[in-house]
């Protein structure tokens, strides 16, 4: 990561910003903010993160052998020493947030599924009014929420960041260093109940968003009842019309949705947004109270709900051949799977199948809710299941006891083999098919797309 922020900062400030023990007065500005020691030039700072796998100490030298100054917390001699460099690095991001001289308001999204369609869809909406600065792609931990805000113009007049965790007190201490004015939950669900156990941990983990706030401000969804007792709660719904943003579908397709909206500013009847799926209808609605609490009146949200777009979801429907693949392969938990099947039942017309690969940090939930999966791909007419790594056995198991045929159902444990999959798909695929790919990242289950369109392709030429 190497980020030159617009509005200039020295040393002297970072070390303010973030406490820091330094070696010297130094009033220089700094050319750019990195973290891989490879990407260091002249006048940079070079922050030493500790690593997973490899330790920012270790590369000290380096850094400093390409003219780069050091912050560190492991090496006492850095020209900056701290007592942790991710800290640091959040101190750092508040102090670049109050120079920014446009901002408006700061709105910060989390939430178990639809963190960043909702991100997307409300940039989009409030780009229309405003000059807004989002978190690129699902940037949304501790370095992602730094980059979000240390890359932001000098215009920037709203401000938007996802807010992502794994533990108890992630979300706190981003909430913290962000101070954002509008905070949006997007659900409880079961995405990391691994780690912390159950849904009232997972919904205490979530409500840290609002440790931040000076005034708690937080639109959640009306039928949440773990999120029902909230302060300074703004709630929307897909079916009460008394919410204070409520949605009702009247038709879906395949390439868009039309919907009657309810706000306390009035409603707007058979509106149409050019994207299919009831899994975005909460973004929209979330983005719809923002704009509300943000004074944007009801006919500019009219105008700015006809942006949303395609570029606005994750998923990308790809097209290889006799095949047309849905690819969704970046994150994955029950709710998101189930999402992906209710979007893709909009496609009657034609053969589905499905790609599923393991759902991480489940815990001791995690055979059951593969089970579920397996009977849910049953239920929702996929004709073929490729399960696609260590859990895949059991959505077999789910999916048989749905009823599906065991010659159906295709499973590759070991996900250091995706050609396995790939030939399972172009042994058993017919023409026209649509191939859902759902897995968690950590399976990397784009290799297997990746592999089709090769194979596919070449025998094209």
């Amino acid at each position: 990561m190497r980020i030159i922020p617009e509005i200039r900062i020295t040393l002297d400030e970072v070390k303010s910003a973030t406490r820091a023990t330094a070696s010297y007065q130094m009033n220089a500005v700094i050319g750019a903010i990195v973290t891989n020691s490879k990407e260091a030039l002249p006048g940079d700072l070079f922050v030493a993160i500790p690593g997973e796998h490899n330790c920012g100490d270790d590369y000290i030298d380096e850094a400093r052998g390409r003219g780069a100054y050091v912050m560190s917390a492991g090496v006492y001699s850095a020209e900056l020493f701290v007592g942790d460099t991710y800290l640091a690095l959040l101190d750092l991001a508040s102090y670049y947030k109050s120079k920014l001289p446009s901002l408006k308001k700061t709105v910060a999204i989390t939430g178990s599924v639809g963190k960043t369609t909702t991100k997307n869809i409300l940039s989009k909406m409030l780009s229309t009014c405003f000059k807004v600065h989002a978190t690129k792609e699902n940037y949304n931990n501790f370095l992602g929420l730094f980059h979000t805000v240390l890359t932001a113009p000098k215009d920037t007049e709203i401000l938007v960041a996802e807010l992502g965790m794994n533990h108890l007190g992630e979300i706190s201490l981003l909430s913290k260093a962000l101070r954002p004015n509008i905070s949006i939950i997007t659900n409880i669900g079961s995405a990391h109940i691994g780690n912390l156990g159950n849904r009232e941990l997972i919904a205490s983990a979530k409500l840290e968003i609002l440790d931040g706030m000076s005034t708690p401000l937080v639109i959640v969804p009306k039928d949440e009842l773990l999120l029902s007792e909230i302060e300074g709660r703004y709630a929307v719904s897909l079916k009460d019309t008394d919410a204070d943003c409520c949605i009702i579908e009247k038709h879906l397709n395949t390439s868009y949705s039309l919907v009657d909206i309810y706000t306390c500013l009035g409603s707007i009847t058979m509106q149409k947004i050019s994207l299919p799926g009831r899994h975005i209808f909460y973004a929209v609605a979330f983005s719809i109270e923002v704009m509300t609490l943000l004074g944007i009146d009801l006919e500019n949200i009219k105008g700015a709900l006809s942006v949303i777009d395609n570029g606005s979801v994750r998923g990308k429907f790809i097209s290889i051949g006799e095949l047309t693949l849905y690819d969704d392969t970046y994150s994955s938990s029950p709710e998101a799977v189930l999402a992906d099947f209710e979007l893709l039942a909009l496609h009657k017309a034609k053969k589905r199948s499905c790609v599923l690969g393991d759902m991480l940090e489940l815990g001791a939930h995690t055979e059951c809710m593969h089970k579920e999966i397996g009977r849910a791909a049953v239920k929702q007419g996929f004709e073929k299941i490729f399960g696609f790594g260590v859990y895949s056995p059991f959505i077999k198991e789910g999916a048989l006891e749905a009823g599906a045929p065991e010659d159906r159902i295709f499973i590759n444990t070991d996900i250091t083999n995706p050609d396995c999959t790939a030939r399972q798909i172009l042994d058993n695929y017919t023409k026209g098919e649509l191939v859902l790919f759902k897995a968690s990242h950590a399976t990397h289950a784009e290799r297997i797309i990746y592999i089709l369109t090769s194979v596919i392709e070449s025998k094209k030429q």
